[in-house]
């Protein structure tokens, strides 16, 4: 699952980056562009950096603070027993953007192209945050010590490729609907213009 997890992370970066370079307005650039550089960093924290590929040794700061021994910043000490709290809480609210977007896209009240439009995820991916979001607020209870006889903690794996394939989705839209629409704007204002 890891390594599907990675795989879309990387490739909706990618799809980002050529978003970007295709857009029209410094904002929705800027936007697209910081999208871009948080999903390389997500797809690099997902392997460790590479360690997972090359299957290189941590460096020894890594090895005294990182409470897998895998170089990466997410199972830090510090950081480690609050990811899942984190992370329930990031797919809960993606969960609720996708219903936003959904509800103002199908009233026509979303502009095509828009800053919103990037970043309130499409309405299918609500499902895929939804289901990850439940499964993490269960990682999060088992944590606490509540044993819910039906849920395996490992099952968190399952949830972070969820919250991939839900991001790569919407990703995916992005990459052919933004360049488009910021054509046809530019298209509209030269025809105003003439």
């Amino acid at each position: 699952m890891e390594w599907l997890g990675f795989v879309l992370f990387l490739g909706s970066s990618f799809l980002l980056f050529k978003v970007a370079s295709e857009v029209r307005g410094q904002r929705l650039r800027f936007l697209t562009q910081a999208g871009g550089f948080g999903l390389f960093l997500l797809a690099m924290e997902e392997m460790s950096w590479g360690q997972m590929i090359f299957n290189w040794t941590s460096p020894e700061v890594m090895d005294q603070h990182n409470m897998q021994q895998e170089t990466n910043f997410h199972n830090l000490s510090f950081l480690h027993y609050h990811t899942w709290t984190i992370a329930a809480c990031v797919f809960t609210l993606l969960t609720f953007t996708a219903v936003i977007g959904f509800l103002l896209r199908r009233n026509g009240t979303l502009r095509l192209g828009s800053i919103a439009d990037l970043l309130l995820p499409i309405g299918c991916t609500a499902s895929y945050f939804a289901i990850a979001a439940l499964m993490y607020w269960g990682v999060v209870l088992e944590k606490q010590g509540i044993d819910l006889v039906y849920f395996h903690t490992r099952e968190q794996e399952i949830a972070e490729f969820l919250f991939a394939v839900g991001v790569f989705i919407h990703v995916v839209y992005l990459f052919l609907d933004l360049p488009m629409s910021s054509l046809k704007t530019q298209q509209s204002r030269l025809e105003q213009s003439l």
